[in-house]
Order: C-alpha cells, then sequence, then structure tokens
C-alpha cells in the first residue's frame, strides 16, 4: 500500500518529540492523514471520519503515536545499560519552568516509562571458548586479485567455480548482503 510506504513514515517521523506539540499542529497531521485515506479510497469529504479510517484499516495518528511510544520505550528498556538515550530517560527529571511539558515527561504521564522488560543482549552469546568442530572457513578467494592485471570476467569465472564446488548441504553465509535467502 502506497501509503504504509510514503505517507505514514512521513507523518510518524519524529513521533516522540512531536508528540508535545499543540493540539493545533496534531490535528493538522491527522488531516493529513484523513486526506490521504479519502483519496485512497474514493470517498468523499462529506464522509465521517470514522468510516474513512476504518475503510482503510487505520488507526487515527494520535493512537498510532502512543502506541509507537510505548514500543519505542519498550525497545529502549530491552537493551538495558547499552543505550545512551535510555540512560538519559532514567536519569531526567521534569523542569518545571517550562512551559510545556518535555516529551519524556508525557511519556512518563502516560505511565510508559513504569514497566519492567526483561533486557536483550544486543552481541553474540558465543563464548571464545566455544568450540566449533564442525565449522570450516573457505579462505581461497581473500587471496588479492588487482582488476588491473587480471581480466574481470576471468576472475568472476573462478569466483563462480570455486563457489559451485561448496557442497549443497553446506551452509553458506553471504557477508557482502547479496543473497539473504
Amino acid at each position: 500500500m502506497i501509503y504504509t510506504a510514503l505517507i505514514r513514515p512521513v507523518l510518524e517521523y519524529g513521533y516522540q518529540v512531536y508528540q508535545v506539540a499543540s493540539q493545533t499542529n496534531l490535528n493538522k497531521l491527522e488531516r493529513v492523514q484523513l486526506s490521504a485515506a479519502r483519496i485512497i479510497t474514493g470517498l468523499r469529504s462529506c464522509c465521517p471520519k470514522a468510516i474513512v479510517l476504518y475503510e482503510v484499516d487505520l488507526q487515527p495518528l494520535s493512537m498510532r503515536i502512543r502506541t509507537n511510544s510505548a514500543k519505542y520505550i519498550a525497545k529502549l528498556q530491552s537493551l538495558g545499560s547499552f543505550n545512551r538515550t535510555l540512560k538519559f530517560i532514567l536519569q531526567w527529571t521534569s523542569n518545571q519552568r517550562l512551559k510545556k511539558d518535555s516529551p519524556v515527561g508525557v511519556m512518563w504521564k502516560r505511565g510508559l516509562l513504569d514497566f519492567n522488560i526483561e533486557p536483550c543482549i544486543p552481541f553474540s552469546c558465543l563464548t571464545p571458548n566455544t568450540s566449533l568442530d564442525r565449522v570450516s572457513f573457505n579462505d581461497q578467494l581473500l587471496s588479492s586479485a588487482p582488476k588491473h592485471t587480471q581480466h574481470p570476467e576471468m576472475t568472476r569465472q573462478l569466483s563462480l567455480e570455486l563457489i559451485n564446488n561448496i557442497p549443497s548441504q553446506a551452509l553458506v553465509l553471504y557477508t557482502d548482503g547479496s543473497k539473504s535467502d
């Protein structure tokens, strides 16, 4: 759907910050979403907002902001002490001299910072002494082959021959991202 690929990311970008914007500005964003939904469905402007959003299976932007904020905080809390943003949020204190609440203050008032989440470990669980007996590394492709001394088609053909000689039951990992299947 074009909406989820192009429009929604633009509307939701930076929601952690602009959730404290004035209601007038938030309503403008809601109207952008609603007009996109009307264009997609072909419904007229006299059609109620709830019906238009139901037809395209969308939530109001204000609800999506709350949901995304909860997901964002949950993600930060799952990272534990490895994340600088979470450290800032945990050390945050309210500044009552400001006219508006800060984004962190709004999340705090909504109760998004109060729940416990099991931390995930963002690094490998293999210890250095873990034995990898059945793993073998083919380093034949690691030799340097300057392009100016060898014909590129010849180098490509040699590489493909090496790749085709890999047994079919072997697990092949491409580190350049060329094949992700």
